[in-house]
C-alpha cells in the first residue's frame, strides 16, 4: 500500500562534525518529511541544502540565536505544506504541517528536557495539550522528542517524568501511542544516560481516526548505536490510499 514516510530524530547539539553523516543516514532512510531537532544556527544552512540535494526541497524553521537548539522540518515538494509554529512561547521548539495525505496535522515538537526548568517544561505540556485538544476532530500527529514517557518507559528506580500525567493523557484519553499499539509488550530505549539507564523519550501519538492509517512506527537505532547522535530516530509511515 502506498504510503507516505515520516522520520524524526534528535540530532545532538546541532550535529557538529557529523552533519555529513547525519545527512546521509536520513537520506538513506527515504523519507518524505524528516524532524530534526537540536539543529543549530551553525548547522542549519549545510543541513539544508544537504538534504535538499536528496529531494527534501521544502524546509521550515525559526531564527534563533547561537547556541539554542531548534527544530527543522524538511518535506519533499508537493507532500506538505507548513501551518507556522506550534508553540508562540517557545517557536524554534516546534512546527505544525498540514500533510496533503489525509489532512493530517503534523505537530513536529522538542519538549524541554527533564534537567531544565520544570515548570517551564510543565507549560509546554499543558499548551501542547491545549493545542491538540483544540483540533475539533482533525486527524493529527504528535512527534519527536517528547523528553517524556510513561511508568514503562524509564526504569523503575528513577522518579516520574516532569510533564508524565499530560504523557499519559496523551496517549489515552485523547491520543494513541503509535508505537506501542505496533510493539505490544516490547520495551526499547531510545536515549540512554550516562549510566546506561534506557529511557523511551522519543514518540509518535496520533489521534484515534488515524490509527488504521498507521501501517508502520519503528525506531532506527542504528543511528544511535553506530554514535550518529545520542538518540535513536523513529519512523511512521502513513497510509496514503493513492
Amino acid at each position: 500500500m502506498p504510503s507516505l514516510r515520516i522520520l524524526s530524530l534528535n540530532i545532538r547539539h546541532g550535529g557538529g562534525k557529523r552533519i555529513e553523516r547525519l545527512i546521509s543516514a536520513v537520506a538513506e532512510q527515504q523519507p518524505d518529511v524528516v524532524l530534526l531537532s537540536e539543529v543549530r544556527i551553525s548547522s542549519v544552512e549545510r543541513i539544508c541544502a544537504g538534504l535538499a540535494e536528496r529531494g527534501l526541497t521544502e524546509s521550515h524553521w525559526t531564527d534563533i540565536e547561537r547556541g539554542i537548539n531548534g527544530l527543522l522540518a524538511l518535506h519533499k515538494t508537493g507532500v506538505a505544506q507548513s501551518l507556522g509554529t506550534l508553540d508562540e512561547t517557545l517557536p524554534h521548539r516546534g512546527h505544525r504541517l498540514l500533510l496533503k495525505a489525509h489532512g493530517v496535522h503534523l505537530l513536529g515538537v522538542h519538549i524541554l528536557s527533564q534537567s531544565t526548568d520544570k515548570v517551564a517544561k510543565q507549560a509546554q505540556w499543558d499548551r501542547l495539550l491545549a493545542r491538540v485538544d483544540s483540533m475539533n476532530g482533525e486527524p493529527w500527529l504528535v512527534m519527536g522528542d517528547l523528553n517524556t514517557g510513561d511508568a514503562s518507559d524509564r526504569p523503575a528506580s528513577c522518579p516520574p517524568f516532569t510533564g508524565e500525567r499530560c504523557f499519559v493523557r496523551l496517549i489515552g484519553e485523547v491520543g494513541a501511542d503509535c508505537w506501542r499499539l505496533h510493539h505490544a509488550g516490547k520495551s526499547e530505549g531510545t536515549w540512554y544516560s550516562h549510566t546506561g539507564n534506557p529511557f523511551r523519550l522519543d514518540h509518535a501519538v496520533c489521534s484515534r481516526p488515524l490509527l488504521k492509517l498507521i501501517t508502520r512506527c519503528d525506531y532506527v537505532h542504528s543511528l544511535r548505536t553506530e554514535g550518529l547522535t545520542d538518540h535513536s530516530g523513529l519512523i511512521v509511515e502513513v497510509a496514503t490510499g493513492q
